[in-house]
């Protein structure tokens, strides 16, 4: 009855809840027609920008705005049940790194669903770079995104700090999940170590030909990104995710499933624990995320609140003195950290792209 009552205060126009129903009905209406509009190659930059601008958060995650930007692909994820899931790229404004053997669409992404509600992305990582790369998981063509993420734990600067690298396979779907969580290779240890670059990396392939590729990991070759496979995880139609070897630090690599904070990070300190004291017997081809240039310093504006780096007593403060020498400690937990080493004439520019949690 009290629908019915809804309903036609809604077509009388009189009642302001029932409006408000209304007019999020009207939201979703248009979004299916803006996710439709995605397909066409003359109307996508402007019905995306239009689907960012609705806000449709059906999940309750609501999320921060994003900025339009052109579009670079649109890609479709079918789901196992239910209409597919639309892949947005855009353009982010500057070349975005890759990884050697890296291929397929790149660059920050949003997912959509038909009715245009937007899609929380696993841990909010919703870049493809570096060594991070979508692939096709599934013989009905399912998308996955292999999420090559760097977690830091402590002062980069500091004598504790370690850092892991850890590879997510995420099926593109409404639900977020990862269906393999696994720490990639040995960590790194402070700064320097880190902007080095990791040793290990991760491969797909599809050896049986069975339409579900494998998922190898294991100690990087060369520069090309060839790899000595260690571990290999199939996936499970039974379990819906990747199965294979536990892993454990001596191995090299730990598959974990927990999603809790806390533990996440006592695996990560355990981890890094049994290789702090076996530093030298890393192996894996490196290859350095951190990138130098030199740009004249009239090309760079003043930021206010940038975080101060003083070399010498390797101490931080908060300023926008660009006279001054800055470095950022938290390079290794951030997306793009600039690392600024100033005098009257330039300015040398460190970046390190490590991923974030």
């Amino acid at each position: 009855m009290k629908a019915i009552l809804c309903l036609f205060t809604v077509f009388l126009g009189m009642a302001a809840g029932c409006v408000r129903l209304s007019d999020s009905v009207s939201k979703a209406a248009r979004g299916a027609e803006l996710v439709e509009a995605l397909s066409r190659a003359g109307d996508r930059n402007t019905a995306y920008c239009e689907l960012l601008q609705l806000h449709l958060h059906r999940r309750g995650v609501r999320l921060d705005a994003d900025t339009c930007a052109p579009v670079t692909a649109v890609l479709e994820a079918p789901q196992p049940q239910g209409p597919p899931i639309t892949m947005v790229f855009s353009d982010p404004g500057y070349e975005v790194e890759r990884g050697p053997a890296r291929r397929g669409a790149v660059g920050p992404f949003r997912l959509f669903e038909t009715d245009g509600s937007i899609v929380p992305i696993f841990a909010n990582s919703n870049m493809v770079l570096n060594e991070s790369e979508l692939f096709t998981y599934s013989p009905e063509a399912g998308i996955a995104v292999g999420h090559d993420i760097g977690y830091s734990d402590g002062d980069a600067f500091g004598p504790k700090h370690s850092g892991v690298e850890v590879l997510h396979i995420v099926p593109t779907a409404p639900r977020q999940v990862s269906a393999l969580t696994v720490i990639l290779g040995p960590p790194v240890f402070g700064f320097d170590d880190n902007c080095l670059g990791g040793f290990w990396s991760w491969r797909y392939d599809d050896v049986d030909a069975d339409g579900w590729p494998e998922i190898h990991i294991g100690p990087r070759l060369d520069t090309s990104g060839n790899i000595a496979p260690q571990a290999t995880f199939r996936w499970s139609r039974q379990e819906g995710r990747y199965v294979g070897p536990a892993g454990s630090p001596e191995q090299g690599f730990l598959v974990y499933d927990t999603t809790d904070c806390d533990e996440v990070q006592r695996i990560h300190r355990r981890f890094a624990a049994y290789w702090r004291s076996r530093q030298a017997t890393r192996e894996g081809h490196r290859i350095s995320e951190c990138t130098h240039s030199t740009i004249p310093l009239d090309a760079i504006e003043p930021i206010p609140d940038w975080r101060r780096f003083d070399a010498a007593s390797r101490s931080l403060s908060w300023g926008n003195d660009l006279a001054s020498s800055r470095r950022f400690a938290e390079c290794p937990t951030s997306l793009h950290t600039d690392a600024w080493h100033t005098s009257t004439a330039t300015v040398s520019k460190t970046t390190c792209s490590r991923g974030y949690p």
